[in-house]
């Protein structure tokens, strides 16, 4: 909702949550214009009253959700790109990613600053590890583990893999 106020913005955050059963900032959507959400969502952040959004699907909200956070993204990179030679890849419409990250986040989808081979140089662009391949996420994070950290693919014995989901 642009040019919302912060409580509206808030309200807004917190009825998308509900609605897509996961955590939405109040910054993912706030440059989404008023009419591009659901009538539901429009009566419910209006009257103070999330019944309205009763028969809003999650799909609905999913898409609009996923297209604000895209483009913020884009409006982000796009700039350092140009200037500082970062390059950065597009994820086709259907490709699958995966994540594998150990306990203690509230979501899967986490998005950080820091030093490292593949994070941002000049901190201006939060990141996140995916890969095509599972096993290819799960590498990375065996890798990172203090017990193998810095002693390369062969410190990983292949019964690891399961000894590494039991574990967690």
């Amino acid at each position: 909702m642009t040019a919302q106020s912060p409580v509206a913005l808030n309200s807004l955050a917190k009825l998308l949550t509900t609605i897509l059963h996961e955590h939405v900032e109040p910054e993912m959507v706030a440059t989404v214009e008023v009419t591009a959400w659901p009538l539901g969502v429009i009566k419910a952040i209006t009257h103070s009253d999330d019944t309205y959004a009763f028969d809003v699907s999650q799909s609905e909200v999913r898409k609009i959700v996923c297209l604000s956070i895209k483009n913020q993204c884009i409006e982000q990179i796009e700039p350092i790109e140009r200037a500082q030679g970062l390059p950065f890849k597009m994820v086709k419409k259907g490709d699958f990613l995966f994540r594998i990250q150990n306990k203690g986040y509230s979501c899967c989808v986490f998005y950080g600053y820091g030093e490292g081979r593949y994070n941002c140089p000049f901190d201006s662009v939060k990141v996140m590890y995916c890969g095509q391949f599972p096993d290819t996420c799960l590498g990375e994070i065996i890798m990172r583990e203090e017990k193998t950290k810095g002693k390369g693919p062969n410190a990983i014995k292949p019964a690891r893999k399961s000894e590494w989901f039991d574990e967690r």
